[in-house]
């Protein structure tokens, strides 16, 4: 006998909810300490000892927790649409070491996901692959530290296909072709990270960018270098057909033979390189464009974009600025754009059009030849002092209105609704009062 029952709306909510909690994920669990009892998901007694096992245990979107420890790789961790992470929130209590030998993971889902782990000692040796860290087809990595890892060929941190990389720190790698910090590769994203100290034996000491429309954003890009006669100390961005963006990064102290900061290679190309609100100083060249070269062949008709940006403090024997090394003139566009106290050139751009910049020997189009009147050059600091001929100066444009300096102010004046020259607004000192 069957009884016929009326499902209100508050049992539906209630079943509704019996009914997520039953498909919810599951947890599974990593210790060298652990029992090792499948399926992992009985707490730490329980705990797989190595990495890969709980992640070929889990399901789809389930999440694997990693313990404290030092865990010794024998083959890449294959992370498929997992959750991995360390369990206490810092890198540096989880340590997952290739042991010069391998890969350390390999990201092949859109929805895989890593996070607070250190990566190191990864090795790859495979002359057709990338990524002696991390290799991520998709999917995100975020408050990671991947150091010291090797690849013979490209991206000896990480190479990423697509996905995002988010507050992570990649330092001190190695790629023996090029590319020693990473690889950025489609509509990938490096966001709020630090790229230091990485090394590229034939160029591009920090990153190489390629792919449809790669982006970098609000990143600090210090200290990597290519070899003394190769490009791109900081960023490289080689021939292909490509939108990539810059914006909002500090772009430090980076060496290579040209083009220390930035190098910017791409013949028969109709794309456009666009870079906002960035700083280049400090970075240097052992042969032409110390913070930025362009370079091609006669075939070339593509262009870069650069607004709001300071370019200064860098050093060549050519061309300590931006630098044009080219066979035919080279499409260039600035605007807002500070290019000053550059060693031996502040720039060499035949045909470039600059709107609303500083920049010594410029002419028309509102430039600014006059000092810009940097705050502490000497100690690196290129804020805009009062009495600036920078200050309210530029010319305001639609991607300004939610856009902030390199310092998080916002780029139009409260009051005026005009826009500094370089990458930072002038803070002026005073007080505030509402008056009713």
């Amino acid at each position: 006998m069957f009884a016929c029952v009326r499902v209100t709306s508050g049992m539906l909510a209630i079943l509704t909810c019996l009914a997520m909690t039953s498909a919810m994920a599951d947890t599974h669990y990593v210790s060298p300490d652990g029992g090792h009892i499948t399926p992992f998901t009985n707490g730490w007694i329980a705990a797989a000892t190595d990495i890969q096992t709980a992640v070929s245990a889990a399901a789809a979107g389930d999440t694997v927790l990693i313990s404290n420890g030092l865990y010794l790789l024998s083959s890449q961790v294959t992370v498929g649409d997992r959750i991995v992470r360390g369990f206490t929130g810092n890198p540096a209590d989880v340590r997952v070491d290739g042991n010069h030998t391998v890969r350390c993971f390999y990201l092949n889902h859109t929805n895989a996901f890593l996070a607070d782990v250190t990566v190191t000692n990864g090795y790859l040796t495979a002359p057709s692959s990338d990524g002696g860290g991390i290799y991520m087809l998709g999917g995100t990595v975020s408050n990671c530290v991947i150091v010291n890892c090797r690849s013979i060929r490209s991206a000896g941190g990480i190479r990423a296909d697509g996905g995002t990389i988010h507050d992570c720190r990649i330092a001190s790698n190695w790629g023996e072709n090029n590319a020693g910090g990473c690889d950025l590769r489609g509509n990938a994203v490096l966001n709020h990270c630090l790229v230091s100290g990485n090394t590229g034996s034939n160029g591009y000491g920090g990153i190489n960018i390629a792919g449809d429309s790669p982006r970098i954003i609000n990143c600090i890009i210090t200290g990597n270098v290519a070899s003394s006669s190769s490009y791109a100390g900081g960023i490289g961005i080689p021939a292909a057909p490509l939108y990539p963006v810059i914006s909002n990064c500090l772009i430090l102290n980076n060496a290579s033979g040209y083009g220390g900061g930035l190098s910017i290679y791409r013949p028969n190309s109709n794309q456009s390189v666009k870079i906002y609100n960035c700083l280049f100083a400090g970075n240097a060249a052992a042969i032409r464009g110390g913070a930025i070269i362009f370079a091609g062949n006669t075939s070339d008709m593509h262009f870069a974009e650069m607004y709001n940006c300071t370019v200064a403090g860098n050093t060549s024997p050519i061309g300590g600025g931006a630098h044009q090394w080219t066979t035919t003139p080279y499409s260039f566009a600035a605007c807002n754009t500070i290019i000053y106290s550059n060693a031996n050139g502040d720039y060499n751009l035949d045909n470039a059009f600059m709107t609303n910049c500083c920049a010594p020997g410029l002419s028309g189009n509102n430039n600014i030849t006059n000092y810009p009147e940097f705050s502490d050059p000497g100690n690196g600091q290129y804020r805009l002092l009062r009495g600036s001929p920078g200050i309210n100066s530029g010319t305001n444009q639609p991607w300004m209105a939610a856009a902030v300096d390199l310092d998080g102010r916002r780029r139009l004046d409260r009051f005026s609704g005009l826009i500094d020259i370089g990458c930072y607004e002038y803070l002026s000192h005073g007080a505030l009062f509402n008056i009713k």
